[in-house]
């Protein structure tokens, strides 16, 4: 007798212990040091009844790095998926399908093959499953007068339980229409048969109802609001540079701004650049003075590396004195001068030269028809550079198609 109370009392706990096995094999434990999803997948088969469904590239890539002491699967399985666009779904079956962007419905509502009919209202369907939206229902009792019939309802909020107002309703064939009331109801005639009624609400998701339209009958629904994610936007200002800069009306340009603009006998002038700025023009066009918002040449103060550039023409005025190949770029100041800079009415022309290249020796120069430059800059020592040039002129020969040369006996125009 005592033996059979043994024996007894070990196929008991034998068997709890198969219950307790069973009922805690589902749950997830171990450790799995950055091991790929796909491999995670398999152990977790081995050890579970869970079996997964999904497709490699979706997958490819993705690590798993936790460790799990009896965890439900739905637990591991968000953290995995925390940073990624990746969905999972487990049926009643244990059976996991993991898709990309949107989650899968596996299972069919309790209520998803029973058929509606009549007048009965469908707004609590909208919060069993997204399955709502496929599924057809039958709207009103079968009768031979006309080809249409009245479709009305009422479209909710689901997050809120509230009225929608002014929600587009409209049949998707024949494309008609209306608006909810303050009630959030409608009320629409539409042709009988088959149909597809999409409702739009503004800031919210389009949904869709596929129904059997027999007769006048009645359709609640309830819609969901959407919630749209934007990408980061960086807004930046140039308030710092204003305030570094205060000047008001200047106005500078570089070398390589004014070699693009055409040149006079094959060389870049300076003072002829200037004159497209705005508010700046000259008297004469054979004249290299300029006149600035109406002030006289005179008036304007041209500065090359802090000196006064008192006459600023060669040729009779046809050339300017300053070698382009010297010069880094020119600003011109038409308003709000500096009081360092002062002395004179209309503007001040300030010529920042060009420094020598530190790293080697180079040169620039030019041919033209009435001129010729050249220049030489480059390192002196490990901190000094240098920078020399020279133009010249050889326009001596235009004398000699004058026809009153006798008269001008041994004249000479030009510049070195």
């Amino acid at each position: 007798m005592k033996l059979f109370t043994k024996c007894l009392f070990l196929l008991l706990f034998l068997f709890s212990s198969v219950v307790f096995a069973q009922q805690t094999s589902d749950r997830i434990t171990g450790f799995f040091p950055g091991v790929s999803l796909v491999r995670f997948m398999e152990l977790t088969e081995k050890e579970t009844s869970f079996r997964f469904y999904f497709k490699e590239s979706d997958v490819e890539g993705i690590s798993v790095n936790l460790q799990a002491t009896n965890d439900r699967l739905e637990d591991v399985l968000g953290s995995i998926f925390l940073n990624t666009d990746l969905k999972f779904s487990i049926s009643k079956t244990n059976e996991v399908y993991i898709s990309k962007g949107q989650k899968l419905t596996v299972d069919f509502p309790d209520s998803f093959f029973s058929q509606s009919t009549g007048n009965q209202s469908t707004a609590s369907l909208g919060n069993e499953d997204e399955f709502v939206r496929n599924r057809r229902y039958v709207i009103g009792v079968p009768s031979g007068a006309g080809t249409t019939a009245k479709i009305r309802g009422q479209v909710i909020s689901l997050e809120k339980g509230e009225p929608i107002q002014g929600a587009i309703v409209y049949e998707k064939l024949s494309q008609a229409q209306t608006i909810t009331d303050k009630e959030g109801r409608f009320e629409l005639s539409i042709p009988k048969g088959n149909q597809t009624i999409l409702v739009q609400n503004i800031g919210g998701y389009t949904e869709q109802r596929l129904i059997d339209l027999q007769g006048d009958g009645e359709l609640n629904m309830s819609i969901g609001e959407g919630v749209f994610s934007l990408s980061e936007v960086v807004v930046r200002s140039g308030a710092l540079t204003n305030v570094s800069r205060p000047e008001m009306g200047v106005q500078s340009l570089t070398v390589q701004q004014l070699r693009k603009l055409p040149a006079v006998m094959g060389e870049v002038d300076i003072l002829k650049g200037i004159l497209t700025m705005p508010g700046v023009n000259t008297a004469g066009e054979a004249s290299v003075g300029f006149n600035v918002r109406g002030g006289a040449a005179d008036q304007n103060l041209i500065l090359y590396d802090q000196n006064t550039l008192f006459n600023p023409s060669h040729l009779f005025g046809f050339f300017s004195s300053v070698n382009s190949d010297m010069v880094q770029g020119v600003e011109l100041y038409k308003a709000g001068i500096p009081a360092s800079l002062g002395g004179r009415l209309s503007s001040v022309l300030q010529v920042t030269p060009k420094l020598g290249r530190t790293d080697k020796i180079g040169g620039s120069g030019g041919i033209g028809p009435l001129t010729s430059r050249l220049s030489l800059d480059g390192p002196l020592g490990e901190k000094t550079t240098f920078i020399v040039g020279g133009r010249m002129t050889y326009s001596d020969w235009l004398l000699d198609y004058l026809e009153d040369r006798a008269d001008l006996g041994a004249s000479r125009a030009f510049f070195c």
